[in-house]
C-alpha cells in the first residue's frame, strides 16, 4: 500500500512539473559559467592582467544580464575589488583582474541570485621585476620619498640577491643616483628616491643578467605646501633702523634640516645678515628687513628648494626736527654774509636724503631783513646749509632766521642773529 502511495505522489509530481510554462520551470545549469573555471595563475606585478570571462544564460532578460565581480585579492582594472559588467550580444562577461601581491585570489561572479567561484594563484615572476611596475607620480621638493622595490625570485642563491637600482634623475636615500639592496626572504629590495627638478625619471633596476625599467614623474612642488608668508606692514620709513617684519610658516612635517628659511633682497639688508632662519616647533619664523633706500625692496625666501618672493615698500625717512648752528653776529652790507648749518635729525634712524628746504627771516618788528642764497638740499647725513646776506639796510639789532622743511612745514627751527 505505501509503495502504491510513493508511486501515485511521484507521477502527481512530474505531471505537476510539465504542466508549468518552461519560463516557470526551474534550471540550475547554464544561468552563469566560468569560461576557464580552473585555476589560473597572474603574475602578480601590477601590471599584467588576467581575463575572467564568464557566459550567462542565452536569451536572459536585461535585467539579468549584469554580472558582479569581486576577488579578495587584487584589483579590476577599475581598482577595486568590486566590478559590475553587462554581458554583450555574446551573453558574455569579462573582467580583468591585477595583483602587487602574491597569494590565491577567490573571484566570485554573481547575476541575479546566482553565484559561482574560481580561484587565481597570484606570482612574483622568475623575472627581475617591480612590485610596482607603474608610472608614479612624485613631488619635486627633495625631501618627499617614493618607495621602490624589486623583486627577484625568493629562492635565489645568498650570492646573487643583490639588486643595484639607478635613477637618470634624482637621488635615492643615499643621496646619490645609485644604491645596490640585498633582497631579502620574501625577495624584495627597497629604496626611496627623491628629487628637486620638474621631470621624469627612468628607473633601472638590475640583478645578474637581468634589467628592468619604470618612469616616475617628479611633478611642481605645491610651494603652499612647503611654506607661506605670513600678513607683512611695509611702507617704513627708509632710516637704516626701523624695520619691515617678514613673518612666514614652514610645514613641520617637513625634515627638522629644512624647516629653517633663508632671505635674500636687493635692497635693504635683513639683521641676521644671510644666514637661514629656522622656525619655531610650531612652524613660525620671522626677518627683520632695514634699509637706508626709498622704494620698493624685492625679498626672495627659499626653503626646501623652493623660492617664493615678494616685494615690500620703505618710504621717506622723514626729520623729526632740525638743527641750526650759525656766527650770532653779522655787520651790515651786501658784502657780509653768514652761513648758517643745518643737521636734519630723526628720533631712530637717520633722514633719507635730499630734503629741500624753505628759510625766512624777520626783525623785532616782523619786516624781511637780507636774503638768502646757495641753500642746499640735506644729503646723506642729513646736512645741508645755506648762506644769509644782511644787504644794506639801516636796521640794526637781532633778526630771527627760521629753515624749515619745504613739504613738511611742521618741522622747523629757529635761531636769533645780531646786525651790527
Amino acid at each position: 500500500m505505501k509503495k502504491k502511495q510513493f508511486l501515485g505522489l511521484m507521477l502527481w509530481m512530474a505531471l505537476a512539473l510539465n504542466s508549468c510554462k518552461p519560463e516557470d520551470q526551474i534550471n540550475l545549469t547554464g544561468v552563469i559559467a566560468f569560461d576557464h573555471p580552473e585555476q589560473e595563475t597572474l603574475v602578480a606585478d601590477g601590471v599584467t592582467t588576467l581575463p575572467v570571462p564568464v557566459k550567462i544564460k542565452g536569451g536572459a532578460d536585461p535585467d539579468k544580464r549584469t554580472v558582479t565581480f569581486t576577488t579578495d585579492l587584487g584589483t579590476f582594472t577599475n581598482n577595486a575589488n568590486t566590478i559590475t559588467i553587462v554581458a554583450g550580444s555574446d551573453d558574455k562577461a569579462t573582467a580583468y583582474l591585477k595583483s602587487i601581491a602574491q597569494g590565491t585570489a577567490t573571484i566570485k561572479a554573481t547575476v541575479s541570485t546566482f553565484s559561482i567561484t574560481k580561484t587565481v594563484l597570484c606570482t612574483f615572476s622568475n623575472v627581475l621585476s617591480f612590485s610596482n611596475a607603474t608610472t608614479e607620480t612624485q613631488t619635486a621638493d627633495n625631501y618627499s620619498l617614493l618607495k621602490i622595490t624589486g623583486h627577484i625570485n625568493p629562492g635565489t642563491d645568498a650570492s646573487n640577491r643583490t639588486i643595484t637600482f639607478t635613477t637618470d634623475l634624482g637621488t635615492f636615500t643615499n643621496n646619490t643616483n645609485t644604491v645596490a639592496i640585498v633582497a631579502d626572504v620574501n625577495g624584495d629590495a627597497v629604496t626611496y628616491l627623491k628629487g628637486n627638478v620638474v621631470g621624469t625619471a627612468t628607473v633601472k633596476i638590475a640583478n645578474q643578467n637581468q634589467t628592468a625599467t619604470k618612469n616616475v614623474v617628479f611633478a611642481a612642488v605645491n610651494p603652499n605646501n612647503i611654506f607661506t608668508f605670513g600678513t607683512i606692514i611695509d611702507n617704513i620709513p627708509a632710516d637704516g633702523v626701523s624695520l619691515v617684519t617678514i613673518p612666514a610658516q614652514v610645514n613641520t612635517s617637513l625634515p627638522a634640516a629644512s624647516q629653517s628659511v633663508t632671505f635674500t633682497t636687493d635692497a635693504g639688508s635683513f639683521t641676521n645678515g644671510s644666514a637661514a632662519i629656522p622656525a619655531d616647533p610650531s612652524g613660525n619664523l620671522k626677518a627683520y628687513l632695514k634699509s637706508s633706500v626709498v622704494g620698493p625692496a624685492h625679498v626672495s625666501a627659499t626653503c626646501s628648494a623652493v623660492t617664493r618672493t615678494v616685494t615690500v615698500n620703505f618710504v621717506p625717512a622723514v626729520p623729526d626736527y632740525l638743527l641750526l648752528t650759525a656766527n650770532g653776529t653779522v655787520t651790515n652790507g651786501s658784502a657780509n654774509t653768514l652761513t648758517i648749518s643745518i643737521a636734519a635729525k630723526r628720533n631712530i634712524g637717520t633722514p633719507t636724503p635730499n630734503f629741500a628746504l624753505t628759510y625766512s627771516v624777520l626783525d623785532a618788528t616782523g619786516n624781511i631783513v637780507g636774503s638768502f642764497s646757495n641753500g642746499s638740499v640735506t644729503d646723506q647725513n642729513g646736512l645741508a646749509s645755506v648762506v644769509y646776506t644782511p644787504g644794506n639796510t639801516t636796521y640794526r639789532g637781532n633778526v630771527t632766521i627760521t629753515v624749515a622743511l619745504k613739504n613738511y612745514s611742521g618741522v622747523s627751527e629757529s635761531i636769533n642773529v645780531l646786525i651790527n
